[in-house]
């Protein structure tokens, strides 16, 4: 901000104050790995955009959602900046104790060592505050640490050197204010903007007003000036009511007059009536006892005006707080006597009513009660079929399992039925452990079928893929449990298994509106075949695919999301056609 200087109404110079929060991402972030830092750049730029936009209650959740991620992967640097980050919602938001609190507390988690550019924009935020509140001691302490931590001119620099600025002519320290306002506006130039440079050289020409360095003063103002008539930018009132000051103390009056003209062309009421007095006193000095007179008229005029203005505001804000007090009560004792007649027709009513809204409420109750009975019974009876049908799938893996430890047994590999049964054990704990579940997340699901395509790989000869799209989306959702395993298990015993170079395929894909996940199981095996034929093979496919089919009905009965399957052929190859199951699963979170 510029303040405004003439021969009545002075001030200080204020501020210029540039509230930096993390606008990206410098240098890496070493010891993350990279979706980590996606993941919390992304936060911040989304917690930053909400705040600019002033949507504060989504800034504070997205930069506290951030922290928390921050905090679990243990990343000090990041949690100070969602720190810094919820500190200036908190700024924002005008509550100046909370966000020096999280200030506070983001100075915690870095060291001014290591993260000395982060460090210093916490320290340039604390010090933005304590001059709001006047405590320009402590305001100066924070600017001039965190100026020191800072090698590199850039825009963080200059925002703290131009506050040091503002500061130093609070406590009053003359030379050293004027120190860091030539440095500011060197650093300003060299940085290109132009526009900072123009504030701090109006504020330097204040600086120089007040101490009656009149030719310093003009010559900052001008230059101020130089660059705002370049850039058409800024209100140049202020800046030209300066220049016009400096002139008049010089005793050199048509310049001071030329330039106070120059300033009304733009001026805002306030500004205006500082110009008009500027101008009379001016024309004193000229002993143009009749302009001085007119503008003096002008200023009697404009000032009654402003304050006759603000006097009618306060009577007719009184005056509609009255009327509308008025009318609020004339409300209230209307209201009561409608109220009064409502009581009087209802006691009338009451008696007979009450008969008969006690009828529809028990009515309603025990209608209520019987159709949540039912259901409750409807939905025991489908989780109980559904648990009866699991248990009949399961043995048949388990059996499988058996067999093949069996065979290492009797071929005297001990070593690999050791492994075998080691790695079949955490199998069936997994999988008894998610049997008791509705539902279980896909990364369970995920985890427990590759432990599986790995245990089978030690009894046949065969490769699998499993490929998962948007596996960060996925992490929080959930399937239905135990449909996947039976038909692996198929893809590689009926399948893979059964040939040279065999190969498995998983791939789980996220639907873009996240509310379904299709998964497809495929294979280079002989094909679907004939899964009704009376040996071994095929009654077990035959069974596997009714219990699951029966599995498949009961969720689709006890649910609106459905559970879509098919199952084709995966190729045209007429002795390796493969097959493809195609699962599309309901996503539950």
């Amino acid at each position: 901000m510029e303040s405004f200087i003439g021969s009545r109404f002075q001030s200080h110079g204020l501020l210029v104050v540039i509230l930096f929060l993390f606008q990206g991402i410098t240098g890496a972030c070493y010891g993350l790995q990279l979706s980590v830092q996606v993941s919390h750049d992304s936060l911040f730029l989304d917690g930053n955009s909400s705040l600019r936009k002033g949507d504060f209650g989504k800034a504070d959740s997205l930069f506290k959602k951030g922290f928390e991620s921050a905090k679990a992967d243990n990343d000090s640097l990041w949690m100070g900046r969602f720190l810094n980050g919820s500190g200036s919602v908190k700024l924002a938001q005008k509550n100046s104790q909370e966000a020096i609190k999280y200030y506070l507390e983001g100075l915690n988690y870095l060291t001014d060592s290591s993260y000395s550019a982060d460090y210093a924009k916490l320290e340039s935020n604390l010090g933005v505050i304590y001059s709001g509140l006047k405590e320009y001691g402590t305001a100066k302490q924070y600017f001039e640490h965190a100026l020191s931590l800072l090698k590199q001119e850039d825009n963080l620099m200059l925002s703290i050197m131009s506050n040091l600025f503002g500061v130093y002519m609070e406590l009053g320290d003359g030379d050293e204010a004027e120190n860091a306002a030539n440095k500011a506006i060197e650093m300003a130039e060299k940085l290109g903007n132009r526009n900072v440079k123009a504030i701090l050289s109006t504020n330097l020409s204040n600086f120089y007003l007040q101490k009656e360095d009149w030719l310093r003063a003009i010559q900052a103002g001008k230059e101020s000036l130089k660059i705002r008539e370049e850039l058409q930018s800024g209100n140049l009132s202020k800046t030209l009511n300066n220049i016009g000051y400096g002139y008049f103390m010089l005793h050199d009056y048509d310049q001071a007059e030329s330039y106070y003209l120059k300033g009304l062309d733009n001026a805002g009421p306030k500004e205006e009536i500082q110009l008009i007095w500027n101008l009379q006193k001016n024309f004193q000095g000229k002993q143009n006892w009749a302009k001085a007179s007119e503008y003096l008229e002008k200023y009697v005029y404009l000032k009654d005006s402003l304050h006759e203005v603000s006097e009618k505001a306060k009577v007719l804000e009184i005056t509609e707080k009255y009327e509308s007090e008025k009318k609020e009560l004339k409300i209230e004792n209307l209201e009561a006597e409608n109220d009064l007649q409502r009581k009087l027709i209802l006691k009338e009513r009451i008696l007979a009513g009450l008969i008969v809204l006690s009828l529809l409420v028990l009515t309603g109750f025990l209608l209520l009660l019987l159709k949540q009975r039912r259901t409750q019974q409807a939905l025991e009876k489908s989780k109980l079929n559904q648990r009866f049908l699991l248990t009949q799938l399961n043995p048949h893996f388990i059996f499988n399992a058996l067999q093949s430890i069996q065979n290492y047994i009797y071929r005297e590999k001990r070593d690999k039925s050791a492994e075998y049964i080691a790695a079949f054990s955490k199998l069936v704990r997994s999988v008894l452990e998610n049997s008791e579940k509705d539902f279980i997340p896909i990364t369970e699901e995920v985890g427990m079928i590759r432990h599986y395509l790995s245990l089978q790989q030690l009894s046949y000869n065969f490769d699998f893929n499993l490929t998962i799209s948007d596996a960060e989306a996925m992490e929080s959702c959930s399937i239905p449990g135990m449909f996947i395993q039976p038909f692996v298990e198929n893809a590689i015993l009926h399948g893979a298994g059964k040939r040279e170079n065999g190969k498995v395929n998983l791939e789980f894909d996220l639907s873009e509106d996240r509310k379904m996940v299709t998964l497809v199981i495929s294979d280079n095996g002989t094909g679907i075949g004939d899964i009704n034929s009376s040996n071994t093979d095929g009654l077990h496919r035959s069974m596997s695919m009714k219990i699951l089919k029966k599995r498949i009905l009961e969720f689709n009965h006890g649910h609106r999301e459905k559970i879509l399957l098919s199952i084709t052929d995966y190729s045209e190859d007429p002795q390796y056609p493969g097959t493809k199951v195609t699962f599309r699963f309901p996503v539950f979170y």
